[in-house]
């Protein structure tokens, strides 16, 4: 019943304001005890269940995110706008953002390959 989830392990974060006693359930006992309980197991059946069809609509969103962003991702090999260059020529040269962005263009990582 707990390996339908593809047999990961399953942990929980627990804080206690009191005294608190902890105990572990290993697979082999809730398999044990499970049986004595035929409502308890459909009720775990039908929410693993449901935890899976979950994990398959995460898994679908995920492909159709990578579509999207395969849609729109950016070619790098554009080159620099020439607006871009126009804006370094005519910006004071005192200024670091304007030696930052030379420094960009003059590096490759801005090129203008249209010159």
């Amino acid at each position: 019943l707990l390996a339908i989830g593809g047999n990961n392990r399953r942990t929980a974060s627990i804080r206690a304001k009191g005294y608190s006693t902890l105990f572990v359930l290993a697979k082999e006992d809730l398999n044990d005890v499970i049986k004595y309980y035929p409502q308890a197991q459909i009720l775990l059946k039908r929410k693993a269940a449901q935890m899976l069809k979950n994990d398959k609509k995460t898994d679908t969103d995920e492909v159709e995110d990578r579509g999207l962003q395969e849609t729109c991702k950016l070619s790098l090999g554009l080159g620099t706008p020439r607006m871009l260059r126009v804006v370094a020529e005519v910006l004071s040269p005192e200024k670091t953002s304007t030696a930052q962005l030379k420094e960009a263009i003059d590096k490759g990582g801005l090129s203008d390959r249209r010159k």
